[in-house]
């Protein structure tokens, strides 16, 4: 563990990613590594929450505002799963796989945890998993959090 310097976990509120974002936790407390936790705010969404047409420090303040409740619950669960840690959070707008492929060119992580659904085998062929479709693309090594 001692080569961990950065860790990145997506969340989206799901049980899931709460899991995977306990088991980064646990590491970067082990490893003394930064915790770095990303919500993306899928594309098709852009119209229901009024982002269009703002300026880019007014969308950027939208996106804080959207993503927090996100973050709050994950600073409250972790809260009570392990001693507090800093969270370095961010929130995007964008495809969720594209998004996460690109967190991870930009911040270099030694290691992405993300949390897996598990799909049946049927699903899985249909439309893939985004944990799945980003496991084949990292450039980093990543751990799936069932």
């Amino acid at each position: 563990m001692r080569g961990l310097k950065r860790i990145l976990v997506p969340v989206d509120g799901s049980e899931a990613s709460l899991r995977a974002a306990h088991f980064a936790a646990t590491l970067s407390a082990a490893a003394s590594a930064e915790l770095h936790v990303l919500h993306v705010l899928q594309l098709d969404a852009l119209e229901e929450v009024g982002l269009d047409g703002l300026s880019e420090e007014s969308r950027r303040e939208r996106i804080d505002v959207l993503c927090d409740p996100i973050f709050r619950q994950l600073a409250s669960e972790l809260g009570r799963w392990t001693d507090p840690i800093p969270l370095n959070t961010r929130g995007v707008v964008g495809d969720p796989v594209v998004e996460i492929l690109a967190a991870t060119t930009t911040l270099q992580p030694e290691l992405l945890v993300m949390g897996y659904r598990g799909l049946s085998p049927l699903q899985g062929i249909v439309v893939g998993s985004v944990s799945e479709r980003v496991l084949r693309r990292a450039r980093c090594p990543v751990t799936l959090v069932r």
